[in-house]
């Protein structure tokens, strides 16, 4: 994901809608990724 990150083109939009939170795809796919897995880790939490 990192070396992906790096070698692409990046697309910024805002988070909210004051504009004021930039997130890219990969900022979502990470989360993303952290969440599925941490979920795995700690089914109850």
């Amino acid at each position: 994901l990192i070396i992906e990150v790096f070698e692409s083109e990046k697309l910024v939009e805002n988070k909210d809608e004051d504009g004021v939170d930039l997130v890219t795809k990969y900022d979502r796919d990470v989360e993303e990724t952290l969440v599925k897995n941490l979920s795995k880790k700690f089914p109850n939490h």
